[in-house]
């Protein structure tokens, strides 16, 4: 090794000094020549923690809720339903969870409870035990009263199947809030299961208590003031005649239960002996029975003993030990009637797993209770933060892809800043990728980092560059990346082959990034695949194939499942108003969507999502409701809104009406309470020349509809109508109409997508066309593909090998051919194939021994084959075009691609 002298390290420090100066000077000044700014860059990650997860009844992960410290620090929960606070003060703390713009599935509505915890001081991470659990509201029995008014004689009946409680308000009763100082509230009663006690039940010395289910009474603030409520519960704890029971309340400032009162039995029902309920929060009736303590081991799926996992039930919780070990109790073994209960514990990870929640049922027995050996899907988890850069700049508002090797992941629109997170993701490595076209300008960029066990996640730089997209080179080895399909995760262990013969030697598996270099048959078949398991044991085989290509590097996409399950909804904000001006007898439909860019809107149009947009809740949707008001999450970030009423013509959506309102900084649990306007109609012609005659004779013109979007910036789109009917025909022309009149939408330059889709004789036909501007000529539909073999419906001579052949098309660039296993199976197949525009025949053979079983005898196959034409776009007008697009099969994608023309055909089989 070699040591410097004093001499040779004064230089190098002076060397150092320079380059550093050098370096910062050259990240200030990267701003496009407009001045110095400071680049990019993260903020340091808080030394504490303080951790917490929201559920409903149901275990369900309420998302978006916001959760306040002591009113001074504030924060929401995520798409798994966690939340964090970076260096939270220490001490007894008022923690708020204000769910009321929250939800889990999109169907749900919840309140506002207030606990009191106690935040240590010191450790890197805590995290509270137990999760916090609401009821949830939808069907909750109600009243509304007035502040300083009496009440009439209320009865809310909160028994579900005709268990439960009754809660009884005398006439003259009057009500105050310690919030509301005047005006009208509503009374709202809920129950969830006595697993679900946020603190354990008082001790006693002969026993333990069994409590009945919880009743909740919100709003939490509320007081009785003259009279107090009757409470009255069925018997669920099967008490004998005449014997009495406890009457307990929740404290939240103690975190305990306080007696109350009590209660007698009549064999039915659990009556009150006096009136006790005094104020809004939880309350239970309990009675002592046989303890019993529940015991286990937890290990994942390889069969190793896990550590820090949470097992909580009846307000109890304990962590798994390093031999996974735990031990909960005491718990009721059995009922009044000493009846053997069922124990359902609620099993967790907390930090340092990814966020994944279980339930399991065991039957108690006296004294101890063994659950067993569980082997659950626990990994081990951590956050990514990213930032999406453009030549030295913070670049905003892009679709971000982020995903982890074992699980999780997250499709989403960066902030204004550029600025990301990504939670729930599994320990391994994580790719962050974003790219899109502009123009024939493409850009991409894409980062891996490894989040490693024990440690709170990885930071990731997406440097954007504008690239050419990868030609085809003359090789006879090409280097394959396989990725999930959805987010860009990187996949571990897929099997690569480098020609389509079952017993090549050209095959491998890829390594950790989803990575491997092989030899394959130049312009032949290279495929990827892979067999993923989901927790319930279903299994996905799915195969993705590429040929004639000779690409260097080619991206595989894959569908597949993971040992980690994903979340129903994303983070959003809560949009909750009517729409003004609607006519009577009409329908209405809401288009919430994150602020696109003309290619994302066409990605919108091609049947594709942009930034999970899928997953957004729709509480209260005029769409199905009917109605005129709306409660809707809406993306955070830079978000819109349209409102399109219209009529219903041969059970198609024709619009005639449109308001809309635009958001420009959306943040997660934050309500907008905003009403939208009918302020356009759709009275602006809109012509597409070259269209009409172009249709298959098989398909009506009555079958056309249309979708527009709107140019509202030099690369900012709204979505202005869903697919709708009113298409008219003129000649070879064909008219829709656009919404004139809108402030907003006015003299817009329109974004046009058609479709009309049509079955006859087993065979479902679609073409479709993308105009991105009414006055550029449009290049006409594609006629859909006519496959020649196999027949629709007809039964394949073999069913290992299945040979696809159709007539020879003009015009075409790339074809898409998919073949899906339908009908009830224990697991799902599908195998996508890529194929330029002059090929007429693919044959589905056995893939290699690594690789899944996708053909099989005795089943049925939907095959779908597509035919795209490009239009438009970075690879459009290329000698080598369909490499461009081949190679780059996730990336280059969507709407980025700038197709013009797409033509659709789709039958069935079966195999012998």
């Amino acid at each position: 090794m070699h040591h410097a002298t004093k001499r040779e390290s004064g230089y190098a420090r002076l060397a150092i000094a320079l380059l550093f100066l050098v370096a910062a000077s050259t990240l200030a000044a990267c701003n496009r020549g407009t001045g110095s700014r400071v680049a990019p860059y993260f903020t340091d990650r808080p030394r504490t923690v303080l951790a917490g997860t929201v559920v409903d009844g149901s275990s369900r992960r309420i998302v978006s809720a916001t959760v306040r410290l002591d009113d001074a620090w504030s924060t929401t929960t995520d798409a798994y339903g966690r939340f964090e606070f970076g260096d939270p003060p220490s001490g007894i703390r008022r923690l708020t969870i204000d769910a009321v713009h929250a939800t889990a599935t999109g169907a749900e509505r919840y309140g506002l409870t207030t606990f009191t915890r106690d935040v240590p001081a010191g450790a890197n991470w805590n995290e509270f035990p137990i999760p916090f659990v609401l009821p949830d509201l939808t069907n909750a029995p109600s009243a509304d009263v007035t502040i300083g008014t009496a009440t009439p004689a209320i009865v809310l009946d909160a028994r579900t199947s005709g268990v439960g409680p009754t809660l009884r308000v005398a006439a003259g009763t009057f009500v105050e809030r310690s919030t509301q100082a005047s005006g009208d509230f509503r009374i709202e009663v809920a129950t969830v299961s006595s697993r679900d006690l946020p603190a354990p039940l008082p001790e006693v010395s002969n026993g333990v208590l069994l409590s009945t289910r919880v009743l909740h009474v919100f709003p939490e603030d509320m007081t009785f003031v003259s009279t107090a409520a009757s409470l009255e519960f069925t018997n669920e704890l099967a008490v004998p005649v005449n014997e009495r029971v406890f009457a307990l309340r929740f404290d939240e400032s103690t975190m305990s239960w306080q007696n109350v009162g009590s209660a007698i039995s009549n064999g039915t029902t659990l009556l009150p002996e006096s009136s006790f309920v005094t104020r809004g929060g939880r309350y239970v009736f309990a009675t002592v029975v046989a303890a019993t303590t529940l015991e286990g081991v937890l290990r994942d799926l390889s069969k190793r003993n896990v550590a820090d996992v949470f097992v909580d039930l009846n307000g109890r919780a304990a962590r798994s030990d390093r031999d996974g070990r735990y031990s909960v109790g005491p718990l009721p073994a059995v009922d009044a009637a000493g009846t053997p209960l069922a124990l359902t514990p609620r099993i967790h990870g907390g930090v340092p797993w990814a966020p994944v929640v279980y339930e399991r049922s065991v039957v108690a027995a006296l004294g101890a209770t063994a659950a067993g050996t569980l082997d659950l899907a626990f990994e081990p988890g951590g956050t990514t933060r990213y930032f999406v850069a453009l030549r030295g700049e913070a670049h905003g508002s892009r679709e971000v892809r982020v995903g982890g090797s074992a699980g999780g992941g997250s499709v989403d629109v960066s902030g204004p800043d550029g600025f990301g997170t990504v939670r729930g993701l599994s320990a391994g490595w994580t790719n962050a990728m974003t790219a899109w076209s502009e123009g024939t300008k493409y850009f991409r960029g894409d980062a891996i980092g490894e989040i490693i066990p024990g440690r709170a996640g990885v930071d990731m730089q997406i440097l954007v560059r504008q690239e050419e997209l990868r030609q085809g080179e003359l090789r006879g080895q090409f280097f394959a990346r396989v990725l999930d399909a959805r987010t860009g995760a990187p996949m571990r262990d897929a099997t690569v082959q480098g020609n389509d013969d079952p017993t090549t030697q050209s095959k491998g598996r890829t390594n950790f990034f989803g990575e491997l270099s092989l030899n394959g048959e130049r312009f032949g078949v290279l495929t990827a695949s892979a067999e993923t398991t989901r927790n319930d044991g279903r299994a996905y085989r799915a195969a993705q194939s590429v040929t004639k290509i000779d690409n260097v590097r080619i991206e595989f996409p894959l569908e597949r499942f993971t040992r980690i399950d994903g979340p129903v909804s994303r983070a959003h904000g809560s949009l909750e108003g009517m729409i003004v001006g609607t006519r009577p007898s009409s329908e209405r439909r809401m288009l919430v969507r994150t602020r696109l860019t003309e290619n994302d809107w066409f990605t919108l149009a091609l049947g594709e999502s942009v930034g999970d947009g899928d997953r957004l809740p729709r509480n209260i949707d005029p769409n199905t409701t009917g109605g005129d008001t709306y409660r809707l999450g809406v993306p955070t970030g830079r978000a819109a809104a349209i409102a399109v009423e219209g009529r219903l013509v041969s059970g198609k959506f024709v619009p005639e009406r449109l308001g809309s309102r635009t958001f420009g900084d959306v943040r997660s649990g934050t309500p907008i309470l905003a009403d939208i306007t009918l302020d356009a109609g759709f009275d602006r012609a809109v012509v597409v020349d070259h269209v009409a005659s172009g249709l298959d004779g098989r398909i009506p013109q009555s079958a056309f509809e249309y979708k527009l979007g709107a140019m509202i910036a030099d690369d900012e789109a709204l979505d202005v109508c869903p697919w709708s009917s009113g298409v008219e025909i003129d000649g070879d022309r064909v008219r829709v109409y656009a919404p004139d009149g809108n402030a907003l939408l006015a003299n817009r330059r329109m974004l046009v997508a058609l479709r009309a889709s049509a079955e006859s004789a087993g065979v479902w036909r679609e073409q479709e066309a993308f105009v991105p501007d009414a006055v550029v000529p449009f290049a006409g539909l594609l006629p859909p593909p006519e496959i020649t073999a196999p027949l629709p419906g007809a039964t394949t001579e073999s069913s290992s090998e299945v040979t696809v052949q159709w007539s020879p098309m003009t015009g075409v660039d790339w074809f898409e051919l998919e073949l899906v296993l339908i009908g009830a199976r224990a697991e799902d197949r599908i195998w996508r194939v890529t194929l330029r525009g002059d090929v007429t025949e693919f044959r589905f053979r056995p893939l290699v021994d690594t690789g899944p079983v996708i053909l099989g005898p005795g089943l049925e196959y939907r095959l779908t084959l597509r035919a795209c034409r490009l239009d438009r776009g970075p690879a459009f007008g290329r000698s080598d075009l369909y490499q461009r697009v081949a190679g780059n099969l996730f990336t280059f994608r969507g709407g980025h691609r700038g197709i013009g023309a797409r033509s659709t055909v789709r039958q069935s089989f079966r195999t012998p």
